[in-house]
């Protein structure tokens, strides 16, 4: 592949595409969280207290992502109008 030509635009749409889906996931954390940090949800009772700790978590998490796609984005988009 010659240096040149890159396909930023491709690389581009990539991480856009990457970013909808975290947006997507963020929008719809609460349903997420539990599967993803409390274990066996259904089978254990788990306090407010914990499932609001695993929705926050979450929400950082995805959002921390989200930030730093952005940035690549930015940077991306920085290197095609050069």
């Amino acid at each position: 592949m010659n240096r040149n030509d890159d396909n930023s635009i491709t690389y581009i749409a990539y991480k856009i595409a990457i970013l909808l889906v975290l947006l997507i996931l963020i929008f719809n954390a609460d349903k997420i969280a539990p599967h993803i940090l409390l274990y066996y949800y259904a089978d254990n009772n788990y306090s407010d207290l914990e499932f609001m700790q695993a929705y926050l978590t979450t929400q950082i998490i995805l959002s921390l992502l989200s930030v730093f796609d952005i940035g690549l984005i930015v940077v991306d988009y920085l290197k095609l109008k050069k």
